[in-house]
C-alpha cells in the first residue's frame, strides 16, 4: 500500500469547484489527521483525489469530526468499487481455465481442435469489449456450430470462481453497511451541532456542553 502525505494549501471551496486536488481544500491541521491516501500499488492518485474532491464540494465538512467522518464515507466508497472491479477481474481470470475444460470434453483429446475453438471463444470475448462487431460474430458462429455461446462460457466462469465471487461480495456488502453506518453519523453530527448552534449559553450549560 502506498502513503503518499496530502500537502495542502487550503482556499475557498468557491474558489475550487472545477480543481480536483483535494490538497487545497483541507485545512493543513486536518490533512494531518487523515493521515495518507490508503492506495494500493497501481491504484490511481489522479482518481482517488478527484472524488475525494467531489466529496468535499458536496458536503462541504466542517470541524475535525465532519472531515473524518468524510473521508471515511469516501474511502469507504473508494473500497466498495475496488472489491467490484476484482470480482469482475476473478471472472475474467476464471474464464480461460473454465473454458479450456470445457474444450477438452467438447473435442475428445483432439488438442489442435480445441486450440482452434480456444482461440475463436478468446477472440469473441475480448472483441466484444472494443466493438468489432464482424469479428465477434464471426468467432461467434463458429462457437455456435458446437452449442457454444459467449453467454455460458461467463456463465461458466462464474461457477467456476463463484466460492470466491461470493466471499468478495460479502465483502462489498460489509462496506457498503459501514459506508451508510458513516454516512448516518456524519448527518446525526450536524444536525446536532446545528441544534446546539440555536441553543441560549444558559440552555448550553443545562446540557452540559
Amino acid at each position: 500500500m502506498q502513503s503518499q502525505p496530502i500537502e495542502t494549501n487550503p482556499v475557498s471551496t468557491d474558489d475550487r469547484r472545477h480543481d480536483d486536488n483535494p490538497d487545497r481544500l483541507i485545512p493543513d491541521d486536518i490533512a494531518e489527521l487523515l493521515g495518507p491516501r490508503p492506495l494500493l500499488s497501481g491504484e490511481s492518485e489522479v482518481r482517488y483525489d478527484a472524488m475525494f474532491t467531489r466529496f468535499i464540494l458536496e458536503f462541504e465538512p466542517d470541524g475535525v469530526i465532519e472531515w473524518i467522518l468524510l473521508r471515511d464515507v469516501h474511502d469507504l466508497t473508494w473500497e466498495i468499487q475496488r472489491v467490484r472491479v476484482l470480482i469482475a477481474s476473478l471472472i475474467d481470470a476464471s474464464r480461460s481455465e473454465a473454458l479450456m475444460k470445457d474444450l477438452d470434453l467438447v473435442c475428445e483429446g483432439d488438442a489442435e481442435f480445441r486450440d482452434q475453438l480456444f482461440d475463436a471463444a478468446q477472440r469473441a470475448w475480448g472483441l466484444e469489449k472494443v466493438g468489432k462487431t464482424e469479428l465477434v460474430n464471426k468467432s461467434r458462429g463458429l462457437l455456435h456450430d458446437y452449442q457454444m455461446t459467449l453467454d455460458t462460457m461467463k456463465a461458466r466462469a462464474v461457477k467456476h470462481a463463484i466460492q470466491e465471487i461470493t466471499l468478495l461480495e460479502k465483502i462489498c456488502a460489509s462496506l457498503e453497511r459501514r459506508r451508510s453506518k458513516a454516512l448516518n453519523e456524519f448527518h446525526a453530527y450536524r444536525i446536532q451541532l446545528r441544534h446546539l448552534a440555536r441553543l441560549s449559553p444558559a440552555k448550553l450549560k443545562v446540557a452540559g456542553v
